[in-house]
């Protein structure tokens, strides 16, 4: 709603939603408090599907995009970052579930997870390390042999830290080191992240100045 109540407005929005009745109402919404919906498009389908379907678009010299990722958990796939890293053109604000999607994942009393669990941390995470910062193995010795035990060892900062120094290595326009917590009740669940794609020093010294009076004053 922000968005296009812009006085300079873009010139064309992309709202993805894959269930059709949250679609629904989210395109009676915005078409109602639009000043104009001719450049509008509402698709209904999986974020990283039709993300990949836009990316040649987004790649174009003479387009430039802010994207706005919201997912609930971690729908959010590494291959997704990877893609939109690579146009060069896109500002990416990531709600990034780092307390409900992460750290949630993970049991506070042995680092326990299920199969399901570790393959979503793995798609979250891409070729990055995660287990190695999130989880220490230490191997003991008693009389019976050797016993390996398993803790969790980072925090919802610690896994934001994380994400946005895996970020760094595909965002060419940099990352911001500080970050939005989010939540009901002043809970973290999520962390907001800022990254750009531009490798341009003017364009990440004006974006990132932007992005973090946006994250100082919210």
């Amino acid at each position: 709603m922000r968005a296009i109540a812009l006085e300079r407005e873009f010139s064309r929005y992309i709202f993805i939603e894959k269930d059709s009745r949250k679609l629904a109402e989210l395109k009676e919404l915005i078409t109602s408090k639009s000043r104009d919906s001719r450049n509008m498009e509402f698709i209904c389908g999986d974020a990283n599907a039709e993300i990949a379907k836009l990316c040649p678009l987004l790649n174009k010299a003479n387009v430039r995009s802010v994207v706005f990722l919201d997912p609930t958990g971690n729908h959010v796939g590494w291959s997704t970052l990877d893609a939109l890293a690579a146009t060069e053109h896109v500002d990416l604000w990531y709600l990034f579930p780092a307390g409900l999607g992460v750290n949630r994942q993970i049991s506070n009393v042995d680092a326990k997870m299920t199969t399901e669990q570790k393959a979503s941390l793995d798609r979250l995470f891409g070729p990055n390390e995660w287990q190695n910062k999130f989880i220490r193995k230490v191997v003991q010795k008693d009389l019976f042999g050797e016993i390996e035990t398993t803790s969790k060892v980072a925090s919802i900062d610690d896994i934001t830290r994380y994400k946005i120094d895996c970020l760094k290595t595909i965002f060419k326009g940099g990352v911001l080191d500080k970050w939005l917590p989010l939540g009901r009740d002043g809970a973290h669940w999520y962390s907001l992240i800022f990254a750009m794609a531009n490798p341009s020093k003017k364009a990440k010294d004006i974006g990132h100045d932007i992005a973090r009076h946006i994250m100082t004053n919210s």
